[in-house]
């Protein structure tokens, strides 16, 4: 099992998803694997795959990481040094775990609630709905996001 820090690269578009694992093969099975069964939890890289094709997407190791406690650090630096927040080429919804564990603002919530199946109210909801609740928009976000993966594996299972 290798430890890493990894990156997943639309060839054609030059988006990206950067994570991280303590077995590299399995995380990237289970990325292809639910990207494939249109499942995968971030809107973003399934959006691309879907509308690019698995083939144009390339799979590699950033850097080996010896120690797992450094594991999260380790992908959070990458993250920053590819300009996390910043960057509209990043697929990442979150910083890395155990980090700050936020959602990028603004611009990312922006294209994950574009990505998804939501009407022009419920976009223009969130805020009121967070301050309503008490809660952040990254945390209503965060929940929209997990709503929007089991539709759509709802919807896949439906339609076998």
């Amino acid at each position: 099992m290798i430890t890493a820090v990894y990156i997943i690269k639309n060839l054609n578009t030059h988006e990206f998803y950067i994570g991280a694992s303590t077995d590299i093969e399995r995380r990237w099975q289970s990325h292809r694997t639910t990207l494939r069964a249109h499942t995968h939890v971030n809107p973003l890289l399934s959006k691309s795959w879907d509308a690019h094709g698995e083939d144009v997407f390339s799979f590699e190791i950033l850097e080996i990481v010896d120690e797992v406690s450094n594991l999260n650090f380790r992908e959070q630096s990458w993250l920053d040094s590819y300009g996390f927040g910043e960057n509209s080429l990043c697929l990442n919804i979150k910083s890395a775990p155990n980090q700050e564990y936020e959602l990028r603002e603004p611009n990312v919530i922006t294209k994950v609630i574009t990505s998804m199946s939501i009407s022009f109210e419920a976009k223009k909801s969130l805020e009121a709905l967070a301050l309503k609740e008490g809660v952040t928009q990254s945390a209503i976000l965060e929940r929209m996001i997990r709503k929007e993966a089991k539709k759509l594996k709802s919807e896949k299972g439906q339609a076998s």
